[in-house]
Formats: structure tokens, C-alpha cells, sequence
């Protein structure tokens, strides 16, 4: 488990500065993120505004104009790195786990089949679960403790670009519930089970959660990994946490299309 641990930090950090490499050489703004919120983008606007009509009538050089907005490809090359990223985790769980090929990795987790009769269990977590992120948003707010409100992962300026939302699609509704089940439940709880369930729950959801990189999520997502982690230690079946996962995050990126 801890060779498998090495290799997640390992990937991401070698695909950071492959990244950085790329943003620097291509021309690319690496913005991921719209800049500000719409107040902060409108005040950046009229100052530019300001700025470009003085220039004009002093006969000046027009200044650039602000890069306030995420560069479109800049999320199509991160949401491209990330699915690679996802392939290689899913990869190292089977090297690790010493795995032979599809099969044994699909026997290792209990995945042979799925079984419908897990469906109510399973649902009535993923309600439960959101309902419990939902209730601490709004306490977080009420509280005023905004580096605590839990964001988004996946940022707002894909609904811009049907390609790019494809590309984000794809990745939070699929490829990310499979590699992440897989590695953080399959190959890190499976590891420290023998510890006992809520250690090994605990710590894999707090590994779970600071893969995110948003403190705002650190909080709600141990609670989501430790529950992850309960799906699949009840009946020793991967398919409940992935299916969980899956539907997690699609509602979470259907509300992110339908109001953006």
C-alpha cells in the first residue's frame, strides 16, 4: 500500500511539472479558473475600459486585455492529463496488487457481478451524504468562514465549451469513481482493513479528501470517503462505492451545467 501511495504522489507530481512545462512553452495561460467573481470581473473590465479610452486619446499602445477568464484549452490539456493520470492509478492498483489482468482485479474487489439488491442501501447513503454536504455549505456560510465552503472541482468555465464539458464529463462521472474507488478504497483501505474498519476508514478518507486540494472539502469529503469505504467493506463489493461515486458526482455536475 505504501509503494501505491508513493506512486499516486509521484504521478501527480511529475504530471505538474509536465504541465508547467507545456503551459510555459505553448503560450498557453494555464488559467484553470475564472478570475474573481462576476463583481471583481466587472470592476477589472471598467478599469481596463478606462484605460484602453485614455490610451486612445493620447495616442498611446492599447493596453492587453484582462485575462480574467479561463483559458479553454488550458482545461481541455488538464482534463486530458487528469484522465491519463486516472489510467495510471488504475494501473498501479493492479501492479501493486499484483494482478494478472482484468479478471483477477475485477475477483480481487468482489466486482465479478453486480447486484441490484445493494441498490437501496447505496441510494439512501448517496442521500443521506448529500444532504449532510448541502447542510454544511450553508453552515459554512451562515458562519461566514468562506476557505471553508466546500468548491467545486471542476470549474464553472467548462459549461462554455461543449468539448471541454465532454472532457469533464466523461472524467468526473466515470473515469474518476472507477481509478478513485479502485485506488482509495480497493488498494489504501483494503491495505489497512487489518488495523480494523474505522482507522482504515478514517485515514483512507483523510487521503481521499486532501487529494482534492480544496480545504473547503476537506471536511464533507472524509465523511464521503468513510462512507465509501463502508460500501465496500458491507459485502466486500467495489461496485457499491463506484456506483455511489458515479452518482455523487453526476448530480453534482448536472447542477454545475444546469446553473452556470
Amino acid at each position: 500500500m505504501g509503494i501505491g501511495i508513493g506512486i499516486f504522489i509521484g504521478i501527480n507530481v511529475v504530471s505538474v511539472v509536465i504541465l508547467s512545462v507545456i503551459f510555459a512553452t505553448t503560450g498557453l495561460s494555464g488559467e484553470l479558473e475564472d478570475a474573481g467573481d462576476t463583481f471583481d470581473q466587472a470592476e477589472v473590465l471598467l478599469r481596463w475600459g478606462g484605460e484602453r479610452a485614455k490610451a486612445i486619446a493620447e495616442n498611446k499602445e492599447l493596453p492587453d486585455p484582462p485575462a480574467i477568464w479561463a483559458d479553454v484549452d488550458s482545461l481541455r490539456l488538464g482534463f486530458a492529463a487528469t484522465l491519463v493520470m486516472d489510467a495510471l492509478l488504475i494501473a498501479t492498483v493492479g501492479a501493486v496488487c499484483q494482478f494478472a489482468g482484468w479478471r483477477e482485479l475485477l475477483k480481487g474487489f468482489g466486482m465479478e457481478r453486480f447486484r441490484p439488491s445493494s441498490l437501496k442501501v447505496t441510494l439512501a447513503a448517496l442521500v443521506g451524504l448529500y444532504a449532510f454536504v448541502i447542510v454544511y455549505s450553508v453552515l459554512i456560510d451562515l458562519a461566514d468562514v468562506s476557505w471553508l465552503k466546500p468548491e467545486s472541482t471542476i470549474p464553472s468555465a467548462v459549461t462554455r465549451d461543449a468539448l471541454t464539458a465532454s472532457m469533464a464529463g466523461v472524467l468526473a462521472c466515470l473515469a474518476a469513481p472507477l481509478a478513485e474507488e479502485l485506488f482509495f478504497r480497493g488498494l489504501v483501505f483494503g491495505g489497512l482493513v487489518r488495523w480494523g474498519f474505522w482507522p482504515a476508514a478514517a485515514a483512507s478518507g483523510a487521503i481521499f479528501s486532501a487529494s482534492h486540494l480544496d480545504p473547503g472539502s476537506f471536511v464533507p469529503f472524509i465523511v464521503v470517503g468513510m462512507t465509501l469505504a463502508w460500501l465496500y467493506w458491507r459485502r466486500s463489493n467495489l461496485w457499491d462505492a463506484i456506483l455511489f461515486h458515479l452518482l455523487f458526482n453526476l448530480i453534482s455536475f448536472s447542477l454545475l451545467m444546469a446553473t452556470s
